[in-house]
């Protein structure tokens, strides 16, 4: 009876961890798809003040209005995309995303060993159709889900 009881405890403990694992891959695919989009407008602001700081380079003026240009549009980008809700809401007509919200949707199904499927929508739009994991990310059963 003891042998049973360590043999349950035993397999409960293999199913926590497996389930923490698990959380753990989807939350790594959501920071990492959410920082490839957050470094890229930070990268082009970087260069361009530090460009602009070298004081060995003599820069015309329309060189540093063109930096500093850039460094606006890239700070708008980013001000959307960090304030921006991770998905649209149905019957939403907003229209100004920047497609973090894909990013952070791709991230998740993959992390949960699913697949995503964009779809032109006839009349205008996208559809989207996840196939997600009935079980853990390793078991290959999906099941199609349509939003």
């Amino acid at each position: 009876m003891a042998v049973a009881v360590d043999h349950q405890q035993l397999a409960h403990e293999v199913a926590d961890a497996n389930a923490l694992a698990d959380i753990d891959a989807v939350r790594t695919a959501l920071l990492r798809a959410v920082s490839h989009d957050l470094r890229t407008p930070l990268a082009s602001i970087k260069a361009m003040v530090t460009g602009l700081l070298d004081r060995s380079v003599d820069w015309t003026d329309d060189q540093i209005a063109e930096a500093l240009a850039t460094v606006d549009e890239e700070t708008d980008r980013l001000n959307r995309l960090v304030g921006m809700a991770p998905f649209q809401r149905l019957g939403d007509t907003q229209t100004d995303g920047v497609g973090l919200g894909m990013s952070i949707a791709q991230g998740f199904v993959v992390a949960s060993g699913g697949s995503l499927t964009l779809d032109d929508t006839p009349g205008g739009g996208l559809t989207v159709t996840m196939a997600l994991s009935t079980g853990s990310p390793a078991q290959s059963s999906q099941q199609q889900v349509a939003t």
